[in-house]
């Protein structure tokens, strides 16, 4: 049993622990309101803030769109506007200029010739562009103005992870594009072998032909991004087709 001084005791140090507890509380809560406020004023000096909407227990700030800063009077692009949009894109940049760049866009977006596609029956009948054809693309819409830089790439087992950049000069701004391409491939090693096995098991002169193997994927992997000419459609379930925004009496 306790005596009266240790229940007074046990009591007192009750409630100082409650209190203590509160405090943490609120400080957490200040804390957090604190770092909310200076959030905000960050936002408003960035001239990013778009809407800011009442806080109840925390503040809630909507990002910056710039989505909504292309529209023409802050309403889509699209149906009734679309004529506003395409002549207020017109009157901001030189009208031959825009014609030849949807000129070029038309010419990379073309299907690839048929007889250049070839299917792989070792991966699901799937479609490719020999490296071949992708190369000489690259030579003819870019006139040979293209070059393959950082390329990396690291072993996994018996697996070879690449990655590439490709560089292109725009043949009508003169700007250079850059696009990342990435693949695998399987290195050969001996029948029933594991894979963490394989430094005991690869087979012969296997990296003579995976890592030429490699580079080539990444190449198409990066080329196919430019457009479909380089087949950037090829296998896929579902594909865009590639519409002019300016028709050609728009532009003079």
């Amino acid at each position: 049993m306790m005596d009266d001084n240790s229940k007074k005791y046990f009591t007192f140090v009750y409630l100082l622990t409650s209190k203590l507890i509160k405090v943490l509380r609120n400080a957490s809560r200040f804390s957090y309101f604190i770092l909310s406020i200076n959030y905000l004023i960050a936002q408003m000096k960035s001239n990013k803030l778009k809407k800011v909407t009442p806080f109840s227990s925390v503040l809630l700030v909507q990002p910056h769109n710039p989505m909504k800063e292309n529209t023409i009077h802050g309403q889509d692009p699209s149906g009734k506007n679309a004529e506003q949009a395409v002549a207020a894109i017109v009157e901001n940049h030189d009208h031959s200029t825009l014609m030849k760049l949807q000129k070029f866009n038309r010419l990379i977006n073309r299907l690839p010739d048929s007889q250049q596609v070839q299917t792989n029956p070792y991966a699901n009948q799937s479609q490719y562009l020999p490296i071949s054809f992708v190369e000489m693309s690259l030579d003819e819409v870019f006139f040979g103005q293209w070059s393959l830089r950082n390329f990396r790439y690291h072993r996994d087992g018996n697996e070879l992870l690449g990655s590439l950049e490709l560089e292109v000069v725009h043949p009508i701004t003169g700007r250079t594009l850059i696009r990342t391409g990435a693949a695998a491939v399987q290195v050969p090693q001996e029948r029933n072998t594991s894979p963490i096995e394989f430094d005991a098991y690869k087979r012969r002169n296997a990296f003579e032909q995976a890592f030429p193997k490699l580079k080539a994927l990444c190449l198409s992997n990066a080329a196919a991004s430019i457009g479909k000419q380089f087949g950037r459609d090829l296998n896929r379930r579902l594909s865009d087709t590639y519409q002019p925004l300016i028709p050609e009496d728009k532009v003079a």
